[in-house]
């Protein structure tokens, strides 16, 4: 990665508290309690925004105009909600959509390999990368190797049946042992 990442790398340094010397318990506790604040506005503005799509009228057309992205990585259109909300809002939201998918066996087990494997490489895209912004990281050099990572690795697999190889992905214990 040295050889690829530039050698300095800067960002917009959003909390003003980050690179002041502490030098008292109050001044940190404040920078601490800043930070705080910021990640969870950010974190509620992004549940805020999730929540409003779903109870939009219009999504269904828009689910049928993102549906190119499916094809790109080899999913079928109906695993596009979980890769979804766990792309852009947080790998733990969309493991529980992915988890309620595959007890309705509403995906296939390629659609659960493949989307699991996709959000380790990249997941919560937006909240992660604004929280490290708020702690000045830079938001592309944040996203975009992950984004391009992930979309490699799942079109990798997808292609020929490779993710055949991580049939252990995505399994649950009974299935596994039964």
């Amino acid at each position: 990665m040295n050889l690829l990442l530039p050698e300095t790398v800067s960002g917009k340094m959003l909390n003003p508290y980050y690179r002041e010397v502490t030098t008292s318990w109050i001044s940190a506790i404040k920078g601490m309690l800043i930070t705080s604040a910021q990640i969870v506005i950010i974190i509620f503005i992004i549940m805020f925004i999730y929540e409003l799509l779903l109870m939009w009228k219009y999504s269904s057309k828009v689910k049928q105009k993102m549906k190119f992205i499916t094809q790109i990585i080899g999913i079928s259109e109906h695993a596009l909600t979980p890769w979804f909300v766990g792309f852009f809002i947080g790998i733990s939201y969309g493991a529980g959509i992915l988890l309620n998918f595959s007890e309705k066996k509403a995906l296939k087990h390629k659609d659960i390999c493949l989307v699991t494997l996709f959000l380790c490489i990249a997941h919560a895209i937006v909240e992660d990368t604004m929280i490290f912004v708020v702690i000045g990281g830079n938001p592309w050099w944040i996203a975009i190797p992950r984004i391009i990572l992930a979309f490699a690795f799942v079109k990798i697999l997808a292609i020929n049946h490779n993710y055949k190889k991580f049939l252990w992905v995505g399994l649950r214990k009974e299935i596994k042992d039964g």
